[in-house]
């Protein structure tokens, strides 16, 4: 093999040639949370580099030379996402390289027209009916995750992304492709650190062919995000669901790991069949037997109805974060976690709490537990949302119905609101925190619902205490991000925690909340009076100061602000109204002062800026600190 290593810059440029994805190739198919992945490791990678000659190693590429063009053979998902970072980083800094024609998508029509818009097309070009829905989100991964950014922060990724992370890219001699592929994607299996995680566990269990099957039926119950643990742990013997979870199926009616060893495991060959070497098991032998039997889910018995707004490595982080041997966290230990996935491995062995065997076990019971109270009571959002803007969000726990009568009976899943009220409160403030934190490092909040859903335990969970929890970090979060509330942040530095629990706010004083709007991810800040307004008669004159402030500002989706673009307010409030009230309750507010103004075309100037900015800060400034006053009074 002919090898060579290049920058990102050199790979997507003219003199290194096309890149091409084969028909043999599948889709593109990474989803946000691998594009977030990317994203992360090359950052990781860059502080761990810091000088000017330091670079970070992101690959190996396999291609073959035809008709001029390279031709991926493997490295397809990572080449893509990275020209998807290029064309959104492209539209903030001419030092991107000309992308156009430097990645095409073989026999592909929807890929090879999202590609070219992007490049070439206008700034939000991305209609997911003619276009490709995988690329659409990553597209609006990167745009959330950069929008965190401090713009400084941007300039200097970007550079050192093109400059100082390489690949090498290798180019295969005259072989079978398709038998090549075919063996590369096939006949290998990466091990995951979860993975590596788990079999460390597992040989700490002294050898017990029981202890081993059941802490790994457990583990992969738990790792299947997407379903519900009560069907996941007793999907090969649904019999044993009462025995587990109780008559009601929503709890843990074994509590201990022994009782669930003996249900888990009453198979003769387990006990009498041990693992070669099992009083001994090193970590080559526990990984062997944590992996064993990991694909033997029936495909037909999945649950594909919602999906799990973090991760399995991610929810092992929030499980190490609340776990301890006396059941009791305390805040700071909360405040302290590290939800850095990267570091899943390094973390775990730190621990104390998880050197004997006894506390393996009690860590297999803490995981079931957790999973049971984040099923339940822990947003998701409906497989069906097809992509990553959507807003179907779910709250529901289950419960056991029944069909049929005397023998015939039989016993099935199903789904409920968990609250079963039409109060929304959780629900919204559960999504608020999704779409505001869109990294799984960021998730603090998540950890602190956990650990205080594990203390009462289900028949102890009431609606109104869970959103406390839920409100409590969201004002702590308004706190930090508004440390002196005389001299706010402006612009872009506001973080986008103040838009969005301020949109919930605004809902709040409507009775009862409105139903019609839910949390999506919006990740633009949108200035009603444009930053740079069309030359047009009657808009309003307004100084940068307040054209800067929160009075002027709304968060909005990435394909609303480039509809919006230079309108006029008035323009966007007549022209766009059932689209403002999708978007931001705040925005609906601006729109409506805007509307209630009748035929006057000057309506939108400093003064109702300034009014408007005030009753904003006052109605945070009150629920966040109420004892301090209001600043339209002082």
């Amino acid at each position: 093999m002919h090898a060579r290593t290049l920058s990102i810059r050199e790979l997507f440029s003219t003199a290194a040639g096309p890149l091409r994805v084969p028909i043999y190739q599948r889709n593109y198919s990474w989803t946000p949370t691998e594009v977030h992945q990317l994203l992360v490791d090359v950052v990781d990678g860059m502080e761990r580099e810091p000088s000017a000659q330091g670079s970070y190693f992101l690959g190996n590429l396999v291609v073959t030379r035809r008709d001029g063009d390279w031709e991926l053979v493997d490295g397809q998902q990572r080449v893509t996402t990275l020209f998807l970072l290029l064309a959104v980083l492209g539209r903030r800094h001419e030092t991107v390289p000309v992308l156009r024609g430097r990645l095409r998508y073989d026999a592909r029509p929807r890929a090879e027209r999202t590609l070219g818009r992007l490049v070439g097309g206008p700034p939000n070009p991305l209609d997911a009916d003619e276009h490709d829905p995988a690329m659409l989100d990553a597209v609006q991964a990167i745009e959330v995750e950069l929008s965190t950014w401090d713009p400084i922060d941007i300039t200097r990724f970007t550079e050192r992304l093109l400059d100082r992370v390489h690949v090498v890219r290798a180019e295969l001699p005259d072989v079978d492709l398709n038998r090549y592929f075919e063996v590369m994607n096939t006949r290998s299996v990466q091990l995951e650190p979860s993975d590596i995680v788990k079999a460390r566990l597992m040989s700490r269990l002294g050898g017990d062919p029981v202890a081993l099957h059941a802490f790994h039926r457990i583990w992969m119950a738990c790792a299947d995000m997407d379903g519900y643990v009560q069907q996941t742990l007793t999907r090969e013997d649904p019999t044993l669901r009462s025995e587990i979870f109780g008559e009601a199926w929503d709890w843990l009616e074994l509590d201990d790991f022994a009782g669930l060893s003996e249900r888990l495991t009453g198979s003769a060959r387990v006990v009498d069949d041990p693992a070669p070497g099992a009083a001994s098991m090193c970590l080559d032998d526990a990984i062997l037997s944590a992996t064993r039997t990991g694909a033997d889910t029936p495909a037909a018995d999945r649950s594909d109805r919602f999906r799990s707004i973090i991760d399995f490595p991610s929810f092992l982080l929030h499980a190490l974060a609340t776990f301890t041997t006396d059941g009791s966290v305390e805040e700071p230990r909360l405040l302290e976690a590290v939800l850095d996935d990267n570091r899943l491995i390094e973390l775990f062995e730190g621990t104390a709490t998880l050197g004997s065997r006894t506390q393996v076990e009690q860590f297999a019971v803490h995981l079931l537990r957790l999973r049971l109270l984040f099923d339940a009571y822990v947003v998701k959002r409906h497989a069906s949302s097809a992509h990553v803007d959507d807003d179907d969000w779910s709250l529901q726990r289950v419960v056991k119905r029944e069909r049929g009568r005397g023998r015939r009976t039989e016993y099935f899943m199903d789904y409920v609101g968990t609250f079963g009220t039409e109060d929304r409160g959780v629900l919204l403030l559960e999504s608020m925190f999704r779409i505001t934190y869109t990294s799984p490092r960021t998730m603090r909040w998540l950890t602190e619902v956990l650990a205080y859903l594990l203390h009462p335990g289900p028949g102890g969970i009431r609606e109104h205490g869970l959103e406390g929890v839920l409100r409590q970090a969201a004002r702590r979060a308004v706190r930090d991000a508004i440390p002196d509330w005389e001299d706010p942040p402006s612009g872009f530095a506001i973080p986008r925690i103040v838009f969005t629990y301020l949109d919930l706010l605004v809902l709040d004083h409507r009775r009862p909340r409105d139903r019609d709007f839910s949390f999506m991810f919006r990740t633009s800040i949108e200035h009603f009076s444009p930053r740079h307004p069309r030359a047009e008669q009657g808009i309003d004159q307004v100084s940068e100061e307040n054209r800067e402030s929160l009075g002027n500002l709304a968060l909005v989706s990435v394909g609303t602000n480039s509809a919006f673009g230079n309108l006029s307010p008035r323009a966007k409030a007549d022209t766009y109204q059932d689209t403002i009230v999708q978007q931001s309750p705040k925005l609906q507010v601006m729109a409506g002062i805007v509307r209630s103004a009748g035929t006057a075309t000057a309506v939108w100037g400093d003064d109702a800026i300034v009014a408007h900015h005030r009753e904003m800060m006052d109605l945070l400034r009150q629920d966040v600190d109420p004892t301090a006053g209001y600043l339209a009074r002082g």
